[in-house]
């Protein structure tokens, strides 16, 4: 399953991964399917990207970037951004009461192709 995770700029659900997979493993359930991602995810080998659309979306470049998700038909790609965050952005004169660890940046939009067609 990491295998089809790999690819760049991919982020399947959970039926795309399993009719990946059945290609090699015709035999395989889709409760296995299940159970292999979230152990991935809870081994951090992946991370489940809540989007707020469904189904979870998952990603296996565990190289720290952000998405964007197309507010019309829901795809869903890589952004890479130049600028850390963390540098530009003095995180304890915007956030009482807590020492920031980690964040994450996520971004909504219509992709080009929805653009088009309205």
């Amino acid at each position: 399953m990491l295998k089809v995770l790999s690819k760049q700029n991919y982020h399947p659900t959970v039926d795309e991964i399993y009719d990946t997979v059945r290609k090699d493993f015709p035999k395989i359930s889709l409760a296995t399917v299940y159970r292999n991602v979230e152990q991935l995810c809870q081994m951090g080998k992946i991370w489940n990207i809540n989007s707020g659309q469904t189904p979870a979306r998952y990603d296996g470049n565990m190289v720290k970037h952000s998405h964007i998700t197309c507010q019309k038909c829901g795809c869903l790609e890589d952004v890479w951004l130049t600028k850390n965050l963390a540098g530009m952005i003095d995180f304890n004169t915007v956030i009482n009461n807590f020492t920031v660890t980690d964040y994450k940046v996520d971004f909504y939009g219509i992709c080009s192709p929805c653009s088009l067609s309205s």
